[in-house]
Formats: C-alpha cells, sequence, structure tokens
C-alpha cells in the first residue's frame, strides 16, 4: 500500500500554446546545476493557452507495508506442533500452580 506526503508545489503561468497533441514536460531540479533528478513528460488533456496557470504539485511516495500480507502462513503440521507444546506448557505450569500427588488420587478412588 502506498501513502502519499505532500511535500510542495508551485504555479506557473504558460508561455506558449500547447495542444493536447503535443508534449507538456516537467523537470525537477536540485540546487542550480544542469543535474536533472526527475523528469516527466505527457499530453496535458486540455489545450493550453499563453498566461494559463498550471500547477505542478511534488508528493513523497511511502510504501507501506500491509502486515497481513507480510505474515507467513503457517503450515498444518506447524499449527499442530505449536498446539502440542502450548498444551504441554499449560501442563506444566498447573502443576506448579497446584501439584499432583498420584499416589494420594488412587487412594481416594479406592
Amino acid at each position: 500500500m502506498e501513502s502519499m506526503v505532500k511535500m510542495g508545489e508551485v504555479q506557473v503561468n504558460i508561455t506558449s500554446d500547447v495542444k493536447t497533441t503535443e508534449e507538456l514536460k516537467v523537470l525537477l531540479r536540485w540546487g542550480w546545476g544542469a543535474e536533472i533528478t526527475g523528469k516527466m513528460a505527457f499530453n496535458p488533456s486540455q489545450d493550453l493557452k499563453t498566461g494559463d496557470i498550471v500547477k505542478v504539485i511534488v508528493e513523497k511516495v511511502i510504501d507501506i507495508p500491509d502486515p497481513v500480507e507480510e505474515a507467513p502462513e503457517a503450515s498444518a503440521d506447524e499449527s499442530q506442533a505449536e498446539t502440542t507444546a502450548s498444551s504441554e506448557v499449560k501442563e506444566e505450569e498447573a502443576e506448579k500452580v497446584m501439584p499432583v500427588n498420584k499416589e494420594a488420587d488412587k487412594k481416594q478412588l479406592s
């Protein structure tokens, strides 16, 4: 899943007519050097006239991992082993709380 954080925006005046059949290009630069960090070209959905104002929005895309997709599914054998180990631990804990005297239990049953 993706999330976007708005980093900034800029409005500019179109300096020449641009038709929907022509490419409109956007360049992203850092500093004043000739280094281009990103570029994009697209055909606008509407004709643009000289003097029209357009807005360019820059957003940072953040990939948020889905916790359900990341959790590996346990196989049936692993699930059974975990259940058996869990029940053995519960029996041991129960004996610590209430010790089992098997000899006394036999006498009471007789």
